[in-house]
């Protein structure tokens, strides 16, 4: 370790005046060892340089990272190269033990988290996921940072349960957050003010994956989200079966859980799509006993739960797998949804119910002898069913056309 004292003032020693030790400090540490007596965390660095001329402080290869003896814990590792730190509250620092920060800066960021632990055949919501006891917020302690950007982020998620295999990685151009607080003694320890992520790719991998996604960029600020270009394709193990996907330019979430989110559920106020883009084939037939509900949507119970989904000019488009001449869709497609009541519809008639302020531009079904389009629809709710102003098509060949009241 290096230390280096400039400019050294002490002044005269006056009784009922405060006195003020002026000095030019530079600290530069290389290679320190760093130990957490009685801990599985393991800090490393390789550098650490501090002016407080200059009011910064520079880090180089920093990691954090968590690995456990048992055999079935959960491990994580943070690595960020090149750290530069701006104007740290050192009086808060000594008289609280919270890190307050304006600026933090860093390139080449890398995160890793593996989770290997067995997941419980059932879980009541009294014993969902505490991230309080989560040693990873404890490492760190109290954190305050005004400004957090990086560049080239690169992180990994690793699920490597038997039989929930799952590997999610992503690479991004830059990472900005502000208002960034850790707190680990509260019952959501993380909070952010506004986070913008730039992506370049963003891969779902996993042996028993039902879907694959992926997306261009996310903004989260506050209890909001908004992804541009996701994408979502179905997989063999899908009851959709395979080839199924939804494309949505701008996908605006609103309201969502973060508790509920580590608890494997996605509870949001309201989900908005804009342009979105679905391609889907007809489902099989059902299995007996199913009392003539949607399976999809019951599929889909124990994972979501939304209030309200908002489409805006989608374009549906629902095909035959055998014979792919045979499709129907809608296209300039809008509605409000109420999720909750189209999860519990037993039937079509129950799941149209639950739509609201419906618009369609045109609707189509066609087969090889017969084309129809339906222009101007909107949903009857008095006699439960959906009326349009015109019909056009085809039957073999011949051309019908109608004016509909």
């Amino acid at each position: 370790m290096d230390l280096v004292v400039s400019d050294l003032r002490i002044p005269a020693y006056s009784s009922g005046k405060k006195n003020t030790i002026t000095a030019g400090i530079r600290v530069a540490v290389r290679n320190p060892q760093l130990r957490i007596p009685d801990s599985m965390i393991r800090v490393q660095l390789d550098r650490f340089d501090w002016d407080n001329q200059k009011h910064k402080i520079e880090i180089g290869e920093f990691s954090i990272s968590q690995r456990s003896v048992q055999s079935q814990a959960d491990s994580f590792r943070i690595q960020l190269d090149t750290i530069r730190i701006r104007n740290i509250d050192w009086p808060v620092w000594l008289e609280t033990g919270m890190i307050k920060l304006d600026t933090l800066l860093a390139n080449n960021g890398a995160m890793y988290f593996e989770s290997s632990a067995s997941r419980q055949l059932r879980r009541s919501r009294t014993d969902t996921v505490n991230i309080r006891k989560m040693k990873f917020w404890d490492a760190i302690g109290k954190l305050e940072v005004d400004h957090f950007s990086a560049r080239r982020i690169y992180a990994s998620v690793i699920n490597t349960n038997p039989g929930r295999e799952r590997n999610n990685s992503l690479i991004g151009d830059s990472l900005v957050i502000s208002a960034l607080a850790i707190r680990p003694q509260r019952d959501n320890p993380l909070s952010i003010g506004e986070l913008g992520l730039g992506v370049r790719e963003f891969r779902d991998d996993g042996s028993g994956n039902q879907f694959k996604s992926s997306f261009s960029r996310m903004m989260v600020k506050g209890n909001s989200i908004t992804l541009n270009n996701y994408l979502i394709r179905s997989t063999s193990k899908s009851k959709l079966g395979a080839g199924a996907s939804l494309f949505i330019p701008s996908l605006h979430i609103e309201g969502i859980s973060l508790a509920d989110l580590l608890d494997k559920k996605a509870s949001m106020r309201e989900i908005r799509m804009e342009d979105p883009e679905l391609f889907m084939y007809s489902m099989k037939g059902r299995d007996e006993g199913r009392s003539g509900k949607l399976a999809e949507l019951e599929e889909l119970k124990p994972y979501v739960d939304v209030e309200r989904l908002v489409l805006n000019n989608a374009r549906v488009t629902v095909r035959d797998r055998k014979d792919t001449s045979n499709a129907m869709g809608a296209r300039a497609f809008s509605a409000v949804i109420m999720t909750r009541s189209a999860m519990k519809a037993p039937d079509m008639e129950g799941l149209l119910a639950s739509f609201t302020n419906v618009r369609m531009k045109n609707f189509f079904f066609l087969t090889r002898r017969m084309q129809l389009q339906l222009f101007d629809g909107a949903v009857d709710y008095r006699n439960k069913g959906i009326r349009f102003a015109k019909a056009v098509g085809y039957l073999n060949y011949r051309r019908i056309k109608a004016e509909l009241n």
